[in-house]
């Protein structure tokens, strides 16, 4: 059945428990939780205090949190221009089909144009989820096939410094 009332808005250093348990959802959908090493005290560290270097958009139906999106903002020095870049959209299982994923894309643009007058959004989907890129595709989504994303961590990352 479609949803009676969902409530998206941005998310309060309240909610951490509230994230933490969707990323979770998240990677375990993914099939990734062995990667998932997030806690609570980081979320709220990086997400609500003056270090805040990711925004969290939550949407609720009768007071359980149902879908997430984190973004933060970035510059593209070859448009000019600022922009979104997306971490995490999740929608729980039973949500899912009723355009939630794609209210919270568009919230999550609307918050970006807004406090930082972004002109673009991008975000990365893992070549497993197939059901993810066909939803990103459907948006009008475009694969960006020159560039590679790479990753430098661990002690790779402590050796460069």
């Amino acid at each position: 059945p479609p949803m009676t009332h969902t409530l998206i808005r941005t998310a309060s250093p309240e909610d951490v428990e509230d994230i933490g348990r969707l990323l979770c959802a998240l990677a375990e959908s993914t099939g990734e939780s062995s990667y998932y090493t997030g806690n609570i005290q980081a979320l709220r560290k990086y997400g609500f205090s003056k270090q805040s270097i990711y925004r969290a958009l939550l949407a609720r139906r009768e007071g359980t949190c149902v879908g997430l999106c984190t973004f933060y903002p970035e510059f593209s020095t070859w448009r000019c221009q600022p922009g979104l870049y997306v971490l995490d959209l999740y929608v729980d299982s039973l949500a899912r089909g009723e355009g939630l994923g794609r209210q919270l894309l568009s919230e999550a643009i609307g918050y970006a144009r807004e406090e930082w007058q972004a002109s673009y959004m991008r975000l990365s989907v893992m070549k497993t989820n197939q059901q993810g890129r066909a939803f990103y595709a459907k948006l009008g989504f475009q694969s960006d096939e020159e560039n590679k994303l790479l990753v430098l961590q661990d002690t790779a990352f402590d050796a460069l410094t």
